[in-house]
């Protein structure tokens, strides 16, 4: 993620936007899971988990408030890192120490997996396809292995949250479940939303326009209704589950499923399902009468593996 943030800043590609988008996409997530682990009696450092991007932000802000121009190489480390946090390796060393994994640590490793890593794989696919409109290129190796690093860690931390709480299982076990069962549903909800924010957006013309995102609007009308009818149904489906937790299991729904740790929400398997069925067929009607020839001439060219 660091090294496409770095990439995205390039002043040629005017894609400052989009690298702000992903840069929230990779703090603000590790920052709400620290207030929601705090609030459930368990503890992550937030100088820890801000203490790189702070730094990378004041870094940055030195040479744009000081009018110097910023040295690309610069720049490049310290957007790298910007997806840096020093907490993973404190908690590495005291799970280490205690030789069990922490509560603190699962629930960290869920919110990366479920929620960053959507949010980073689509942001980054929807960019290098947005590049391809305006340059003719096909997407670099760099977008495709964080793309698909960042989808691999969404199906496992998905996984994770299924068995949490209960009697050992095995890594065979918990790698086929991961793979088989999480990833396919992973996959198809980020390229969803990928397609959908690109089809539903005007075809870049220029290498001015890409940063323009207004015309992008309509994904995140079907993202926060996602968000809401997974809210209402945990809790509508539980009624002692804390608002909190709701939110949260709310977030990692929309590329997870209901977790399979909650007994209460197995009946709701079948209707989160039909949900996303019929938010894929709102989003592709939707797409369907505004895309032009243009979105589906560079899909076709570049991007015809993902459709």
């Amino acid at each position: 993620d660091g090294c496409v943030l770095g990439d995205l800043a390039e002043p040629a590609k005017h894609m400052t936007v989009i690298a702000i988008a992903l840069a929230t996409s990779i703090v603000v997530p590790q920052v709400l899971t620290w207030a929601f682990l705090l609030a459930h009696g368990m503890h992550l450092s937030l100088l820890r988990i801000l203490a790189f991007p702070s730094a990378a932000a004041v870094a940055l802000a030195t040479f744009w408030l000081s009018g110097a121009a910023c040295p690309s190489e610069i720049r490049g480390v310290a957007l790298f890192f910007v997806a840096v946090s020093l907490e993973p390796f404190a908690r590495l060393r005291n799970d280490w120490e205690t030789a069990e994994q922490g509560k603190e640590t699962i629930w960290a490793s869920i919110a990366e997996g479920q929620i960053e890593g959507p949010c980073s794989s689509i942001l980054t696919l929807y960019s290098a396809v947005l590049n391809s409109a305006v340059t003719g290129e096909g997407v670099s190796l760099l977008f495709c292995v964080s793309s698909a690093w960042s989808m691999v860690s969404a199906a496992r931390s998905s996984a994770e949250l299924d068995f949490y709480g209960q009697q050992a299982t095995s890594l065979t076990t918990r790698m086929v479940v991961a793979l088989r069962d999480k990833l396919p549903c992973v996959v198809s909800q980020v390229l969803a939303y990928l397609l959908f924010a690109f089809l539903t957006r005007n075809f870049p013309s220029s290498t001015e326009e890409p940063h323009e995102q207004d015309a992008s609007y309509a994904v995140w009308c079907i993202l926060s209704a996602e968000l809401l009818l997974n809210y209402g149904m945990l809790r509508g489906s539980s009624q002692s589950m804390s608002k909190s937790v709701a939110a949260f299991l709310a977030c990692t729904m929309v590329v997870g499923g209901p977790p399979g740790c909650l007994g209460s929400l197995v009946a709701t398997r079948s209707s989160h399902g039909l949900q996303h069925f019929v938010l894929v067929v709102v989003m592709t009607g939707w797409a369907w009468t505004v895309a032009t020839a243009d979105h589906w001439q560079i899909l076709a060219e570049h991007y015809w593996w993902l459709m």
